[in-house]
């Protein structure tokens, strides 16, 4: 059925009932879940950087979560913040 092991430890019939849920969502709500899981993973990041440097203030959080998911050169002329230069 699936080309791939991410299943491997669910049963046939609990798969089976997953698939059917997911083919009854609408496409807003598999976008909503989508929206969902990437303001989770966002701020997972940022706690994770609090714990970190937990003298960060709210601005350097954002900013050295932003450096875990975009290079150098993006984080200096998106945001012009170097990461380079807050070790």
């Amino acid at each position: 059925m699936l080309k791939h092991d991410y299943y491997s430890d669910t049963s046939p019939k609990a798969l089976a009932f997953f698939i059917e849920l997911q083919r009854q969502r609408t496409p807003a709500q598999k976008l909503e879940s989508v929206f969902a899981m990437t303001t989770l993973v966002k701020r997972l990041s940022e706690e994770g950087v609090r714990r970190m440097y937990p003298l960060a203030d709210e601005h350097e959080v954002r900013m050295r979560a932003a450096a875990r998911r975009f290079d150098r050169q993006t984080m200096i002329s998106a945001f012009g913040w170097d990461p380079a230069e807050h070790p």
